[in-house]
């Protein structure tokens, strides 16, 4: 019987952490047009890590860029929508988050544009290992999970 071919429907991206979970790269940080002080550099290992950037309390929309030594690019840059009137009611509890699409293995610093910077806000990031291996999906399967007994 000779084997048929299964398209993948999807990739896996699988990472061997060094340390689990996220790592702090950047402590809570009121928004400034360039921050550099205070940033851990990434501890992704050879291949690098992803950042998820937190925005807390912001009233208006802009842009934060990210610089340093990342793969594909060295630069990232994340659009920022304003805050809805919800937000804006609780800015405690409302976040604005983005996970970069490079994996960086150092960075510069992260640059907000004028009207976050006027606006105000607190940004935090964070860090996870980049996955080393891609492993192709054949099937997208969840079965019930119940108790024996």
């Amino acid at each position: 019987m000779p084997l048929t071919p299964t398209s993948a429907k999807g990739q896996t991206n699988i990472a061997i952490e060094a340390t689990s979970g996220e790592q702090p790269v950047l402590a809570a940080t009121p928004v400034a047009a360039t921050i550099s002080a205070g940033i851990t550099q990434p501890s992704g290992g050879s291949v690098g890590s992803r950042l998820r950037i937190i925005l807390f309390g912001w009233t208006a929309g802009g842009t934060i860029t990210i610089n340093g030594t990342g793969l594909p690019a060295s630069t990232e840059v994340a659009t920022v929508p304003a805050p809805t009137p919800q937000q804006l009611q609780s800015p405690q509890l409302a976040t604005f988050e983005y996970e970069s699409m490079n994996l960086y293995t150092a960075i510069t610093n992260f640059q907000c544009s004028a009207p976050l910077v006027t606006g105000g806000g607190v940004l935090v990031v964070k860090q996870c290992q980049g996955g080393k291996f891609n492993i192709p999906d054949t099937a997208f399967k969840s079965g019930r999970k119940v108790p024996t007994l």
